[in-house]
């Protein structure tokens, strides 16, 4: 059982998938056989998701290009995940409008990005934790970063690892 609410919501939803809550202008309009999702957005919420499971999308444009079996992931906020697109994308965190939206085809697992565009530019590495308006906005590829903070580690521009940094 579903709940559906929106024009092209869950259109292709098939037998087996199920206990999907899909909210919204074509959010989840892609899901066949995928279970425990929640897209809740005026457009395009896990729009391509297919078979993922236990995602939670909130937000226009969130989740929108993950395509097969991404899972374990929350995106809440305008285009939050939106650009993660490799079904190894799991158990990621993405909470401010445009948090976490440039990783694409690149597996992303374990990352958690909390504050408006926070790790916007990140497309590889994986386990960073940045929380703070812009906090390691223009970081691209490194990997065991905790950050915190208002614009923390602004200066990092490439593939910085293993870096912890407050303020």
């Amino acid at each position: 059982s579903n709940t559906i609410f929106g024009y092209l919501a869950g259109v292709n939803i098939a037998s087996g998938g199920n206990y999907n809550c899909l909210i919204g202008n074509n959010s989840g309009n892609d899901i066949t056989t995928g279970d425990f999702n929640i897209a809740i957005a005026s457009y395009n919420a896990l729009h391509k998701l297919t078979t993922g499971a236990r995602n939670m999308a909130i937000g226009a444009g969130s989740l929108t290009t993950a395509d097969g079996a991404e899972s374990d992931n929350i995106a809440i906020g305008v285009d939050a995940l939106s650009n993660a697109n490799n079904d190894s994308t799991v158990k990621n965190i993405a909470i401010g409008n445009y948090a976490l939206d440039a990783i694409g085809t690149n597996a992303q697992t374990g990352t958690i990005a909390i504050g408006h565009q926070s790790l916007s530019a990140l497309a590889g590495g994986t386990n960073n934790t940045a929380i703070g308006y812009l906090s390691a906005k223009l970081l691209t590829g490194g990997s065991n970063n905790t950050v915190l903070g208002f614009q923390a580690l602004d200066a990092a521009d490439g593939t910085e690892t293993g870096n912890v940094v407050i303020g």
